[in-house]
C-alpha cells in the first residue's frame, strides 16, 4: 500500500499529472426473460456465473424493481400478474423462509399480505396494480415458471490504470 502511494506520487511529481483507476462495475442484476422453476432458474444463474437474486434492503428492492422495469418482460401496458423468481425459499415444511444460497434469514422483507403461505415453498416478486400490488413478495410452488433476476457481486471489476 505505502509503496504503491509513494510510486503514485514519484509519478506525479515526474509527470505532474494524477494516476487515475477507472474500473468497470458489471451490472449488479439481470432480468432473464425466459421462464423456468425456481430449480431451474437458480441452475440457470449458475451457469452464467450468477446467482438468483437476494434482497436486503429498500435500496435493493428497488433497483432489482427497476432493473425488472427496464427489461424486456415489463410493459407498462401489460404488467398486470408479473411474477419473477428471486433466491429465497423454504427448505423444509418445518422450516421458515431464508435465503438459499447463503442459508441466512430474511433481514428484510417486502411480503404481499399474510406471507409466507406455509404450503408452498419457493418465492417470486409479484407486480399486479389492480389489485395494488407493486412488486411484493409472495410464496409459491416451486414448479411455477416464471422469469427470474439473476445477480453478480460489485466485486468482480475489472481496471485500467491510466494518467
Amino acid at each position: 500500500m505505502l509503496k504503491g502511494t509513494l510510486l503514485k506520487l514519484f509519478l506525479l511529481g515526474l509527470t505532474g499529472k494524477i494516476l487515475k483507476v477507472f474500473c468497470h462495475l458489471p451490472e449488479k442484476y439481470h432480468v432473464v426473460p425466459h421462464s423456468d422453476t425456481w430449480f431451474g432458474a437458480y441452475a440457470y444463474c449458475k451457469t452464467i456465473g450468477m446467482n438468483l437474486a437476494t434482497i436486503n434492503s429498500t435500496e435493493e428492492q428497488k433497483q432489482i424493481v427497476k432493473t425488472i422495469k427496464d427489461s424486456s418482460v415489463y410493459s407498462p401496458k401489460h404488467d398486470a400478474n408479473l411474477m419473477v423468481w428471486i433466491d429465497a425459499t423454504r427448505v423444509s415444511k418445518q422450516s421458515k423462509v431464508q435465503w438459499f444460497r447463503e442459508a441466512k434469514p430474511l433481514v428484510y422483507s417486502n411480503w404481499g399480505g399474510p406471507e409466507p403461505d406455509d404450503t408452498m415453498d419457493c418465492v417470486h416478486m409479484w407486480n399486479n396494480p389492480s389489485f395494488g400490488l407493486a412488486f411484493v413478495w409472495k410464496i409459491g410452488t416451486c414448479s411455477y415458471k416464471m422469469p427470474f433476476v439473476c445477480e453478480t457481486s460489485t466485486s468482480d471489476t475489472d481496471c485500467i490504470q491510466t494518467f
